[in-house]
């Protein structure tokens, strides 16, 4: 008996700028690298380390090329290294010659929030919420070990509140001086904003539907 082969046809790599990702990857992964080859960033989780790490990488990847790169924001926020973190990736990518353009899904909270100021275009939905508040935390240790934390956290406040004033793109001067940024943010409580209120206090550059 005479058994002819019959090849498998062959599975066409699926691409991200220039690495080779073999098929076989579930519905998640499969969109996730869709939106990766567009070029575009989701942020929908608690920032965290392991969300940092996984940023990080991405921005470094999308940086080998000078095209643009879209976030889209529908988070929480989280802790407040892993959000600096991110934060230096994005800078990285910008200095490489990436714009960064964030949107808003739904909500971008605390760290969320401060992403989304850093980056070149900002939208937001005339639903979508925005929230900003001063940075929050605990310490332990002795007295002294406490007081230097205090400090540090202080500093940190009054570099975003200088950030958040050079960054405002308001019509009303308030919004671009640091000391009342400063103010909203030692007072620790959650300032939030729909599209139009961001809008107006400089936040984001345009409603969008």
């Amino acid at each position: 008996m005479i058994v002819q082969r019959v090849d498998k046809e062959e599975e066409s790599p699926t691409n991200i700028e220039g690495i080779n990702v073999s098929e076989g990857l579930d519905i998640v992964d499969a969109l996730d690298l869709k939106l990766l080859n567009d070029r575009i960033v989701v942020i929908n989780d608690d920032i965290d380390p392991w969300i940092a790490g996984k940023l990080t990488r991405i921005f470094q990847v999308l940086s080998m090329e000078q095209k643009p790169i879209t976030i889209l924001i529908s988070s929480n926020g989280g802790e407040l290294d892993a959000g600096s973190t991110i934060l230096r990736a994005m800078q990285n990518a910008r200095a490489r010659g990436c714009k960064l353009t964030g949107e808003v899904r739904g909500y971008a909270m605390s760290m969320a929030a401060v992403i989304l100021q850093h980056c070149d275009k900002r939208f937001a939905a005339p639903d979508d919420v925005i929230m900003m508040h001063g940075p929050t935390g605990s310490t332990f240790g002795s007295i002294r070990h406490q007081d230097e934390d205090a400090k540090l956290m202080k500093r940190a406040m009054s570099s975003w509140a200088h950030f958040l004033a050079e960054r405002n793109t308001s019509t009303d001067s308030r919004y671009k001086d640091k000391d009342f940024w400063y103010g909203w943010l030692m007072d620790n409580l959650p300032h939030y904003f729909l599209g139009h209120e961001a809008l107006e206090a400089g936040l984001i550059d345009e409603v969008i539907l």
